[in-house]
């Protein structure tokens, strides 16, 4: 059972590099409603993405992993929302120019 689990998630894991940047998380939207999740799921997937998201904001003020919580919990809210991913994806490709705009004026010569 548990290779199961790792070899999915690792499949998952693939599919999710293999999209382009500014779709992954809609492309990983959609792959997960053809799984078809029930009610229950994906009320327990949002709930889940919630409370990392609310963890993560308060491990921001006090010792734990804050940005890596916020992260995880926004992707599991995405999972089961259109309009999360898209807008995650967005903030992908926003957040890809900003450090690409970072890296041009960290190399520049002094």
């Amino acid at each position: 059972m548990q290779v199961n689990v790792q070899r999915r998630f690792k499949e998952e894991w693939q599919a999710f590099l293999r999209s382009p940047p500014g779709r992954r998380l809609q492309d990983r939207y959609h792959r997960r409603q053809l799984q078809k999740p029930g009610a229950a799921g994906r009320l327990l997937s949002i709930a889940i993405g919630i409370a990392m998201l609310v963890a993560g904001f308060v491990m921001l003020f006090v010792p734990g992993p804050g940005i890596l919580a916020i992260l995880f919990g926004a992707g599991l809210i995405a999972e089961q929302s259109h309009f999360a991913a898209r807008t995650l994806d967005r903030m992908e490709l926003k957040a890809r120019q900003v450090a690409q705009w970072f890296k041009r004026i960290w190399q520049q010569p002094t």
